[in-house]
């Protein structure tokens, strides 16, 4: 035993001193040899560079075993009583950081929770305020991609921003970055204006490139919101250009998912695709379940919004099974609210309507079911039904509403039951609350699903008020952004709107133009399965048939 362990250290030494190019491209082989030596303190730095090189090739499996063997041979922290060497927690501290990065990359949130906060908890022992502000962003990262709950983080951040003193630096205006990072998560408005716009002011200051587009992310999370959809942009592109100006790859997500996202409120699905493609190649170079599952996500909502029902169901059920894997806790919400959306449009919602209306009996405290299960009573003609929720849901004229990431989406519910029931009051409200964002293309959380132009919504709440020129006006914009998107679903739901408009205003033409916008979105819903649409295009065109040929 005694003459295995000389061996190994023999080899070990030999490495070293004589295959520098082993020492840089295999520091694991030397690793084990010296941790089958017995000599943990000699193997220790190598783990930790064999886990470093493993997470920059993205076998982030192999970095984990490889961080963990390191953190081993370290053994337990000291108690508060004993001498602890500080390199020795300094250490530790470098393994646990890496080792938190690791998990998260393969979606063991709850693990990589723990390992970042150990670490926080070795910086705040070695005094040093640096490295606590290092674990605590990684808890900031952790939480605004993954939405995995961190809330030590604010505190840890807050603290620390205490001891860094007036002057400018790097690391103030990254720990300012931080913090609205996570408050733009969390929602905390307040606090949120405050900390992002000194933070991207400082970096300018400095003048890193790096820093500047770090801290533009948090400047994004404080204008979230449609009002801000073009200043969103600006700011994701100039990340991007400045990211691509520094080679700084490791801001790919940022800056791919979310300019992806803005152009998708916008409506420019051409450029979204393309950063949706770059997110996604980057995610499968470097091997993050997490983000394979939002390009998942990103693919059903787009195969959604063409019309291609199957493979978004299919891409939805992928997208489930590996955020399920990971236990991530929007996988539920985000299938759920992607099936809904599907199921609706194949006409299929009385399936679900049960299992709805149970878990909004149950569930009487969480309010985010409540506009399904109405939409859902207006789509199968329960009139009463529909009408005893939507006077539950709008008795604050919509005013309670979260402005959060459904705020939009669930204003068009509000908008399609208004316009079921002809409630000419709340019809009134919802417009002038949707108007301003005319020219935009309604996108549901974090581009979970896309249910086209605003202007259509607006059409339908101006025919419930009789204001037949307005209403004309944003059906022909609607028709024409929903084809600019090739949104086929919903350029055949704005045909048929515009159709039933049409029929209700009576002008000269208005019943040829009606009859051609029906016979358009009558071939749209037959070839995809709108059995819905169908439905409801045969009943109008059967009311017409004296004056169709």
């Amino acid at each position: 035993m005694e003459r295995r362990r000389v061996l190994h250290e023999r080899v070990a030494r030999a490495l070293e001193v004589r295959f520098p190019e082993t020492v840089e491209t295999q520091p694991e082989l030397i690793a084990h040899h010296f941790t089958e030596a017995g000599l943990g303190a000699e193997a220790v730095p190598y783990w930790q560079r064999a886990g470093e090189r493993a997470l920059q090739r993205s076998a982030n499996l192999e970095a984990i075993d490889q961080l963990e063997k390191g953190l081993e041979l370290l053994g337990s922290p000291p108690d508060v009583a004993e001498r602890s060497r500080p390199a020795d927690e300094a250490r530790r501290f470098a393994l646990l950081l890496l080792l938190g990065v690791g998990r998260v990359r393969v979606g063991e949130f709850a693990k990589a929770h723990q390992a970042f906060l150990r670490a926080a908890e070795t910086a705040k022992s070695l005094g040093s305020t640096e490295n606590v502000i290092s674990a605590a962003l990684e808890l900031v990262h952790m939480t605004h991609t993954t939405g995995f709950p961190a809330p030590e983080a604010l505190q840890l951040l807050e603290e620390a921003l205490q001891k860094l003193g007036p002057d400018d630096s790097p690391l103030k205006a990254r720990t300012l970055s931080g913090l609205a990072r996570f408050l733009g998560v969390t929602g905390e408005r307040q606090k949120l204006m405050s900390y992002a716009p000194q933070a991207v002011a400082m970096a300018r200051r400095i003048g890193d490139p790096k820093l500047v587009s770090y801290s533009l992310l948090g400047m994004f999370y404080a204008l979230l919101g449609p009002e801000h959809a073009d200043e969103r942009l600006a700011i994701t592109t100039e990340m991007q250009d400045l990211a691509k100006a520094a080679d700084v790859e490791t801001l790919t997500y940022s800056q791919h998912f979310w300019r992806g996202y803005c152009l998708l409120e916008l409506g420019d699905t051409a450029g979204a695709d393309e950063d949706f493609e770059a997110y996604g190649r980057w995610a499968a170079e470097t091997n993050q379940p997490f983000h394979q599952s939002i390009c998942e996500m990103l693919r059903a909502m787009r195969a959604l919004m063409s019309g291609r029902f199957e493979d978004s169901e299919r891409l939805a059920q992928n997208t489930f099974v590996i955020a399920r894997s990971m236990q991530a806790e929007t996988a539920a919400g985000v299938f759920g609210l992607q099936m809904f959306a599907l199921r609706r449009e194949q006409g299929r919602l009385k399936e679900v309507e049960p299992v709805v209306r149970m878990f909004v009996q149950q569930n009487s405290a969480d309010a985010a079911w409540r506009p399904g299960l109405a939409v859902i009573y207006s789509e199968l003609g329960l009139t009463a039904d529909a009408r005893a929720e939507f006077e539950n849901l709008a008795k604050h004229d919509f005013g309670d509403l979260p402005r959060d990431s459904m705020w939009m989406g669930t204003l068009t519910y509000f908008a399609d039951i208004c316009t079921f029931l002809g409630d000419r009051a709340r019809a009134e409200t919802l417009y002038q609350i949707l108007l301003p964002f005319a020219a935009l293309n309604i996108v549901v959380g974090n581009a979970v699903a896309c249910f086209g132009a605003v202007s259509r919504y607006l059409g339908a709440l101006a025919t419930t008020l009789e204001r037949w020129d307005v209403a004309e006006r944003h059906f022909e914009d609607a028709l024409a952004m929903n084809a600019r998107m090739d949104a086929r679903p919903w350029l055949a739901h704005t045909q048929q709107q515009y159709a039933t408009m049409l029929l209700a205003r009576h002008q000269s033409g208005d019943r040829d133009k009606a009859a051609t916008l029906l016979e358009a979105a009558l071939v749209t819903a037959r070839e995809l399965g709108m059995r819905a649409l169908e439905e409801r295009i045969t009943a109008a065109t059967s009311e017409m048939k004296p004056d169709l040929h």
